[in-house]
């Protein structure tokens, strides 16, 4: 099986899952874009995409 290289990434959904997923590619270094609507779309213009998961604070911006 061969790797895959992603360019570009876009996360159409920026919830849990879709929040989780992108800090994770973008501390892979993936060029990332995430899509978000109202609320979430203020918070994330404000904050970034944070993640605290074991203890540990992971943040992009």
């Amino acid at each position: 099986m061969s790797a895959v290289a992603f360019n570009r990434v876009a996360i159409v959904g920026a919830g849990a899952i879709g929040g989780w997923l992108g800090v994770h590619l973008a501390r892979a270094g993936v060029n990332l874009g995430v899509l978000a609507r109202g609320d979430t779309l203020k918070t994330l213009q404000k904050t970034g995409l944070q993640l605290h998961q074991d203890g540990s604070f992971r943040h992009w911006q």
